[in-house]
Order: structure tokens, then sequence, then C-alpha cells
């Protein structure tokens, strides 16, 4: 698989000039021929997000609130990585993971099938690029030939910003879940289609459908116990705490010594580990199990929101146990601004949010790679005086 900082590497090659004048061009001449249906009655959003399961998760609840108003087919055209967030939920009518072979033979079967119906005027849908520097996923959303392509508009897509009907500017400080907001009501034309979303919202319905299938009890996690979310699966590694910052982030929040269960992937199996081992020796009175890799996104969910405590840093984890509103969540932040992402109105009341504003933070979602080269001082100062 590639890795994401070559895959930021390719991404600045498509930002050049030729490569969006080509895609541009294309649309203009199929709009030229093409027989547009009025949008004002969409059948179909395509939702183009490729990576971040946790920015989905800040989206879906608006999507939600859009399906529960609007009679739509929601179509997520993904990753592996990034769909999973959405897989159990069930907010989707249908779901193109593009790093699989069935999943690239569809989306290129959906290409020919829509500019078909572009050209004799029953396309009647919209493409949203969700992604905020991208221009892999611009061209993507391009080649679904809808009559409106909507996205973010900015400094990084300068080159290719003309490729959308309709966009809305970023700044790089604005609260992401407004941006998708916005974005959403853009490609309808119309103003507050969706209102902020709130505790009690249309994605709760979709959250309690799949929880009831939901078990936790064959994993033995039953009582009072602390869950923790350490990893990023390498995807900005910035945003994770050291050993001794863990130890000093678990040492506050659990006194009364309950066992703790460690969440992630299958990658994150290894360190989980590595992790065990040095618990067992610095901490022998200290129950600790790993679950990573043994779990689906929903049923650690589950563990999360049940658990007394549930210590995370920035992770996907995080944004998906929010919506399913756990007992308590501290998490930590540095390289990412909770304000950006988390928004006034979607901090809850049993959160804890740990974050000290510096100089050169935010930095990821940013930058293609951190200034400071993984010496995360944004981290560091939240434990400068433990």
């Amino acid at each position: 698989m590639i890795s994401y900082y070559h895959a930021k590497k390719i991404d600045r090659f498509l930002r050049s000039g030729i490569v969006a004048s080509i895609f541009i061009g294309i649309r203009k001449i199929i709009k030229k021929f093409a027989k547009d249906t009025a949008t004002k009655d969409i059948a179909t959003i395509y939702v183009v997000k490729l990576l971040g399961g946790g920015s989905l998760c800040i989206l879906m609840p608006y999507l939600a609130e859009l399906k529960s108003k609007k009679k739509i087919h929601l179509v997520l055209v993904s990753t592996r990585v990034c769909s999973i967030f959405s897989d159990e939920i069930g907010l989707f009518d249908q779901t193109i993971n593009l790093d699989t072979k069935e999943g690239i033979k569809i989306f290129f079967c959906m290409i020919f099938r829509n500019f078909y119906n572009r050209i004799i005027g029953k396309h009647n849908s919209v493409s949203i690029n969700f992604e905020f520097h991208s221009a892999v996923t611009a061209y993507l959303s391009s080649l679904l030939f809808s009559p409106i392509n909507c996205g973010v508009k900015n400094n990084f897509s300068i080159t290719f910003a003309k490729i959308y009907e309709k966009s809305v500017f970023y700044n790089g400080h604005a609260q992401v879940a407004d941006v998708y907001r916005h974005l959403i009501e853009q490609a309808y034309s119309l103003v507050d289609l969706i209102p902020e979303v709130k505790s009690k919202s249309a994605i709760g319905g979709y959250i309690e459908k799949f929880e009831k299938n939901i078990s936790i009890e064959q994993y033995s996690v039953t009582g009072d116990y602390i869950a923790l979310s350490p990893f990023s699966s390498g995807l900005s590694p910035e945003r994770e705490l050291s050993y001794d910052q863990l130890c000093g982030a678990l040492s506050k929040v659990n006194p009364n010594n309950f066992p703790i269960y460690i969440l992630g992937s299958k990658a994150d199996q290894i360190r989980a580990n590595h992790l065990l081992n040095r618990f067992a020796i610095d901490y022998p009175n200290q129950l600790i199990y790993s679950l990573c890799g043994m779990l689906s996104i929903g049923t650690s969910a589950k563990v999360a929101r049940n658990a007394n405590i549930f210590v995370t840093i920035d992770s996907g984890l995080n944004h998906y146990v929010r919506m399913t509103h756990a007992r308590l969540i501290h998490s930590y932040w540095g390289p990412t601004d909770p304000k950006i992402l988390l928004g006034d109105h979607f901090f809850l009341g049993n959160e804890v949010v740990h974050y000290k504003k510096i100089y050169c933070s935010p930095c990821v979602h940013i930058v293609d790679k951190a200034p400071c080269n993984g010496n995360n001082i944004c981290i560091s100062g939240l434990f400068d005086h433990d």
C-alpha cells in the first residue's frame, strides 16, 4: 500500500496546471453537449472521501440530517481504511472502495454509465469532494460527470478550482463541520437546509440500530475499566503520545487501577504488544489488555463508550465514539486543533479536551510533513508540569 507521504507527493504533481487544464476542458466539453436536468430534484449524491475516518464521522451527522429531509441515494467513493467508519452505521446506500479491484471495476463502469446518462439528460446527481487539499479527489468527483460538482476552494486548489460548479472557500481555520454543512447546502442551492447538529439528531437513529447487534461481553469487557486509543495507524503519527506521556495521562484518570483495554487496528498489534510488555515491567499490578485487530470499528466504539473513561488522541475512533455519547472522554491534541475539528457546537459536556495552543499548531492537514519532524512539542507541552 502506498504511504500517506508518497500519496501527498503524487497529489502535488496532479495539482499542476497541465493536468488541471485537461480535466477542466473535459467538463466544459461535456457541459456544452449534455442535456442537463434540473438539480432541484437531486436523486443521488456522490460523497468523495478517500482518507480520514475521523472527518467522515464529522460529516455523517449532516448527511443523516439531509437524508431525513430528502429522499436521496447516498454513494460513498472511498477506500477501505476510511469506509470502515461508515460500514456498520448503514447511512450510505452504496460504498465504492477504490483500493479494491472490485471497487475500481464498479467505478469505471459508473464513469461510462454516468457519461452516457449526462449526455442524454438522465443523470440527476451531485458530486461533492469533501477532501480539502486533494487534487486526486477533485478529479475523481469530476469523472462522475454530475451536472453539479462541488468542492472546497483554497490555496491548494488554485489550479483546479474551476473544476467545481459550486464551491466553498476554506481558509484553514474554519470549523470543519461548518464547511461540510455549507458544501451540502451549496449542492442544493438552499440556505439553512441543515441546522446545527445537536446531540439529538438523525445520526442517533443509525447508531442505535447497529449497536443493538453488537455484544462486547464475549471479549470479557465488563465492569469498571479504562479504554485507550493511543495510535494513529500510521496517519500523521505526530498526534501520538510517547510511552511516558501515556503513563502520565493514565495516572491522572485511573487512581483505582481499573483494567485498561487498548483499542486499535490490526496494524497496531505489534506496537500494542510492546506497550503491554513495558507496562508488565513498570506496572506489574496494572491489568492491561490489547484488543487491537480483534474488533470492528463499531465494536471498538461500544467498548470505549461503555468505559468509565475513554483516553484517546485525535484518532478516527475518537470521532466515532463521540457520536455514541461516551460516559467520559479525555482527548489529547497537539498537531491538530480541536476548535477546528470539533467546533463549538461539537464539544460535549462529558469530554475533557487537552490542548495547548502554540505557534506551530495546527500543522497536520496544512503541510505535507510536520515541520518538527516528529518532535511534537505541542504534545510535550501538555505534560511539562507533570
